[in-house]
């Protein structure tokens, strides 16, 4: 929504298979007008590596929460 564009850069014809194999494009790379604190939060929730794990970040909404409300 901060970006009007999808977190992972889908080509035509490209469906959930992209979730898979491709990594999240950093938010700023998409609007660099967003504040860096911000950033970095919604980065840091969106990221896995799908080489070590399929585990997110963040585990409790609390945790997002208060890193959001740090930055």
């Amino acid at each position: 929504m901060l970006t009007n564009q999808y977190p992972r850069k889908f080509g035509k014809g490209e469906g959930w298979e992209v979730l898979l194999e491709r990594d999240v494009i950093p938010i700023r790379d998409r609007n660099p007008d967003l504040p860096a604190p911000l950033a970095i939060v919604i980065d840091r929730a969106l990221h896995e590596d799908s080489k070590t794990s399929t585990t997110l970040h963040y585990q409790r909404v609390q945790d997002f929460k208060a890193d959001l409300s740090i930055n």
